[in-house]
């Protein structure tokens, strides 16, 4: 996820000059020549080279939520990322440290929270609102009217109809067709979405 959020910010911010590439585990050290920065594993670190924005490219909701109340602490920022090929249309608010991917459409009169990512070729409809490090998978499509809560995870390819609700922590497997709202913590699988235990 980070890898490619470097990208994103490349592309959308060229006025930013990232220095560093922060590891939330040092056993995670960025594969690809394209990184071409310093590796850290503290936001202290970061700091300390004189950085003061950070981008929350993480792709585990819970981790992510840590990582910005961390950057909170130290001073630092949280850098919003749109890629130039998204479309965001009127009444469309980001709130720090959202990502939003190449290719995702956010119509008109929406929300999205801190830390959310919206991923490729997402479409979100009119009225929608995404709670704070929830995460939107690729070619997800929400309606009009879905309200998504704080640190929820809808997989690829997921759909949900008008006017419902995932609640917060709550999860949707990759290609589902969500009809019904889905509960705070529970996971919904198939056409249509249905509770699966665990």
């Amino acid at each position: 996820m980070g890898r490619e959020a470097l990208a994103w910010l490349r592309d959308a911010r060229p006025d930013v000059d990232p220095v560093a590439f922060f590891v939330a585990d040092e056993r995670e050290h960025p594969q690809g020549a394209d990184v071409d920065l310093s590796v850290v594993t503290s936001l202290e670190q970061l700091a300390g080279l004189g950085v003061d924005a950070v981008t929350l490219a993480v792709g585990d909701n819970t981790r992510r939520r840590s990582i910005a109340d961390e950057a909170d602490a130290v001073g630092l920022a949280c850098l919003p990322v749109v890629h130039p090929s998204a479309f965001l249309g009127p009444g469309v608010s980001l709130a720090a440290g959202c990502l939003v991917a190449p290719g995702s459409i956010l119509t008109r009169d929406i929300t999205v929270g801190r830390g959310a990512i919206v991923n490729y070729g997402a479409r979100v409809g009119h009225d929608c609102s995404i709670g704070d490090v929830a995460f939107i998978g690729p070619g997800v499509v929400l309606t009009g009217d879905v309200h998504v809560g704080a640190g929820a995870l809808i997989g690829a390819g997921a759909v949900v109809l008008p006017s419902r609700r995932i609640d917060e922590g709550a999860r949707v497997g990759a290609g589902a067709v969500v009809t019904a709202d889905v509960p705070a913590g529970a996971t919904v699988v198939g056409v249509p979405a249905n509770p699966i235990d665990g």
